[in-house]
């Protein structure tokens, strides 16, 4: 990176108040249309800490009131900040006129870590509790899962799904939803905070419509849902791309496009995967909520996940369609009464990979499933089949780094947080580069070595967008793309032959504008301290401020 680059400032000064960074996030730049060139914005989250008329306040020391900090990697305590920024959602609630937000105030005794059910991400919470939390109405009933992040100094911080579950008391947290240890200063307290994403309820809008859309005791779906179909890209999808690695034809994929475009050849949908609350679905079995009017090819479904490179990140599924012989018979029926819009994986044996980790190696963290159950394409895919393997080594951690000085961890985090704005938001440029590369590289839309390397690059890429950091890739031929400009000659410089094991992402360099709180594709720029109150940014603080006032 050039000593010369501008960074955004560690602290700013405004109307005599002092305002210090805490974060930084990829927003997508909704109006840019060329994937391969575009910039994402970043939003900064600052955190005022001195002012007129307030207490000053030493946020690191805040903050690990909250969770122990102090001992993670500056990178990752970096990432991990960045779940003070979840955009909240807003509820309905029949003694409100405004929808309120979904953060909430819960006893830490009301959360308990249960033994790892194998699937990474997803806990449970009691039915009663959901439904409380939600307004107690229709739309709390017909919630079957919500993404979260949970707040709790005796406990840590936690970040996944929760899926509604029978003959439980309170929230059963996962091992594996634990992203930052327990405070080490205030473990002692009993407050917790919940924070229900933004987009993180299901089923969505449109699952309820395709729910209503494919039972027949149910009112059909209005006609503005017509508009709202999401119907595949013809050549652009990764899906229907996929759908040619995996050996079906151009013209039956081609027919599906086409069909899908209205409601009664709709075929498919994208649901958020969940672990089983009954713990009695077999492995290599799949049960999808609101699905029982359905019946496919050898009641199978195709499963995949974005993003989807290789033909490995396509499978087929048996869906679950009698009781299971582990199951009782309330907990089918109480399975089959939910509605559409959730793909509920088993829990695997003990010591075995989970199946979301064999399809595009995913998680139940809030990932959202593509499943098809359209006869024509499950009838002719050819995919590998998913089995019972070792799982592989959790290289997971909220340990803390040996020889660490715990009093700079904030210090520390902060310049490695203005180190990574640039990364994060350039990254887009390469995601498109090797998005490209990895298409210009198949053979009549097979994959070939090159394909396969450039498309592990294009999701490491993802993974630098979120949390900045490096890209490995042991290709010997990695040749610079055919594009103009300065991201032929930025890519020829960086990437021509074997890639560094480490390099800041391409276009940090390129920029020498002034830098303050937005970093987009002119660069950064200067926006009015009142930026605090603009939509975003007010979630954000309001979540923050929240949690700091239960905690401090």
């Amino acid at each position: 990176m050039s000593e010369n680059v501008a960074l955004p400032p560690k602290t700013v000064v405004s109307n005599h108040s002092r305002f210090e960074i805490v974060a930084a996030k990829v927003k997508e730049n909704a109006q840019t249309t060329s994937f391969a060139k575009k910039c994402s914005k970043v939003e900064l989250m600052y955190c005022q800490t001195a002012g007129p008329g307030l207490e000053e306040i030493d946020i690191g020391t805040l903050l690990d009131r909250i969770a122990n900090f102090s001992t993670l990697h500056p990178r990752k305590a970096a990432a991990r900040l960045e779940l003070f920024q979840s955009p909240v959602l807003r509820r309905n609630n029949l003694d409100s006129v405004v929808p309120e937000r979904g953060i909430f105030s819960l006893p830490s005794s009301s959360l308990y870590i249960a033994t790892d059910n194998g699937n990474d991400g997803c806990g449970f919470i009691e039915e009663q509790m959901l439904e409380s939390l939600l307004g107690n109405n229709k739309y709390a009933r017909m919630t079957v899962a919500v993404q979260v992040r949970i707040f709790s100094p005796g406990l840590g911080i936690f970040k996944g799904m929760l899926m509604r579950k029978r003959g439980i008391t309170g929230i059963e947290l996962q091992p594996s939803m634990l992203k930052v240890g327990p405070s080490l200063t205030n473990s002692e307290s009993d407050d917790a905070i919940l924070v229900i994403n933004k987009a993180g309820r299901s089923p969505s809008k449109p699952n309820e419509y395709i729910g209503r859309l494919i039972n027949p005791h149910l009112t059909p779906p209005p006609k503005t849902f017509d508009k709202d179909l999401k119907p595949l890209n013809k050549s652009s999808d990764m899906i229907t791309n996929m759908f040619i690695m995996c050996e079906l034809s151009e013209s039956l994929v081609l027919d599906y496009v086409k069909s899908s475009r209205r409601r009664d050849g709709l075929r498919h949908a994208y649901v958020v995967g969940v672990a089983d609350p009954t713990n009695s679905i077999p492995f290599g079995q799949v049960f999808i909520t609101g699905f029982k009017h359905i019946k496919t090819y050898q009641d199978k479904v195709i499963v995949s996940r974005s993003p989807c490179i290789n033909n490995l990140d396509m499978r087929t599924a048996k869906t679950v369609v009698a009781k299971p012989r582990k199951m009782n018979h309330d907990e089918w029926e109480w399975l089959n009464s939910l509605p559409f819009g959730v793909l509920v994986f088993p829990n695997p044996p003990t010591g075995t990979q989970s199946m979301p980790e064999q399809i595009a190696n995913g998680d139940l963290d809030g990932d959202r499933y593509f499943i098809c159950w359209d006869d024509a394409l499950v009838g002719n895919i050819v995919t590998q089949p998913i089995e019972e393997r070792k799982a592989s080594p959790d290289t997971t951690s909220t340990a803390v780094q040996e020889g660490k000085d715990p009093s700079r961890w904030f210090s520390s985090m902060q310049e490695m947080t203005l180190e990574m704005v640039g990364e994060m938001a350039h990254s887009s440029q390469l995601i498109g580069l090797f998005w490209k590369l990895s298409g210009n590289n198949k053979v009549d839309g097979m994959e070939t070595p090159d394909s396969r390397s450039f498309g592990d690059a294009y999701k490491q890429s993802l993974e630098m967008k979120k949390h900045g950091g490096k890209l490995c890739n042991n290709s010997p031929k990695i040749r610079p793309p055919k594009f103009g400009g300065i991201i032929t000659s930025v890519y020829k410089k960086r990437f021509c032959n074997f890639f560094p094991d480490r390099f800041r992402a391409l276009a940090i360099a390129l920029s020498d504008s002034p830098c303050n709180f937005e970093y987009g594709p002119a660069g950064y720029r200067p926006v009015s301290i009142d930026v605090f109150q603009s939509s975003e940014f007010a979630l954000s603080i309001s979540c923050v401020g929240r949690v700091a006032r239960a905690f401090s």
